[in-house]
């Protein structure tokens, strides 16, 4: 688990990262657009790194990027046709992803303090 943490980890900065710049961006859709795509090109690459050697935390973050994958999708969508729905269904899903990403987080936390 330290190995890939220390190999990976930074993946959860650079996912923290995008979600950071897209909420400074939201008001401009232009920008917006901008980063959603740079959301789901990180998404992406995030996917096609090694599963987490750990079946609940790995769980944890399969659902954090599904939820960022699709919110990503909505964003590019709802940013593209300034659409507020899509926009505001793209929130939530970001939402429900931090969820995730914070059990991720602690569940990676919990198994380094036992090693």
């Amino acid at each position: 688990m330290t190995t890939w943490r220390n190999k990976y980890g930074y993946i959860f900065q650079t996912l923290a990262d995008d979600l950071k710049k897209g909420s400074t961006d939201s008001n401009n859709n232009s920008a917006l657009l901008v980063d959603c795509i740079q959301q789901e090109t990180d998404v992406t690459a995030a996917r096609k790194l090694p599963a987490i050697p750990d079946p609940q935390t790995a769980n944890d973050w399969s659902s954090a990027l599904t939820y960022l994958d699709t919110g990503a999708q909505d964003c590019i969508a709802g940013a593209a046709k300034e659409d507020d729905t899509l926009l505001s269904q793209a929130t939530d899903e970001y939402n429900q992803s931090a969820t995730k990403m914070k059990a991720t987080s602690t569940d990676l936390q919990a198994i380094m303090d036992k090693q």
